[in-house]
């Protein structure tokens, strides 16, 4: 299963429609929101982040996405998933951070970083992009004509 855990609500309906489009076509992915922080100081707003996110993802192979993270391709970042997929038994997830970026902790954490581009992005933008990206590599392992 891969899970994509997010702060907040999807609040752009556009996006919204594509998200819940690309999620239903995609096998074995979850999106998980978890409540967003309403603190004024961002390193505390990023360490109760960390706290709310801990207990739900300790005992899975834990991706954060972030700017400076590897950088992929889509074919390599497809391979990359399938590695995955095919040698770990837990479950995936992608984390996509709050408006402040990680904590520390957060980063540490997780098992690797990754990078879906050196740009900045809503995190709506940031989860239909990877979900995007799922679909393109599911029917590229399947043989789908959609990737080109």
């Amino acid at each position: 299963m891969i899970n994509i855990y997010y702060f907040g609500k999807i609040k752009n309906k556009n996006l919204k429609n594509e998200i819940e489009y690309y999620s239903k076509k995609i096998d074995k992915v979850k999106l998980i929101s978890i409540k967003e922080n309403k603190e004024r100081n961002p390193e505390l707003i990023k360490k109760k982040e960390f706290l709310n996110i801990k207990e739900k993802i300790k005992n899975d192979y834990n991706i954060l996405l972030m700017e400076k993270g590897k950088e992929y391709d889509t074919i390599k970042f497809c391979e990359y998933i399938e590695k995955k997929i095919k040698n770990i038994n837990k479950n995936i997830n992608f984390i996509i951070n709050g408006p402040f970026g990680p904590s520390q902790e957060l980063i540490n954490f997780c098992d690797e970083t990754i990078s879906l581009s050196r740009l900045t992005f809503l995190h709506e933008t940031s989860i239909y992009l990877l979900l995007e990206q799922l679909y393109r590599c599911q029917c590229i392992k399947n043989n789908i004509p959609y990737h080109k």
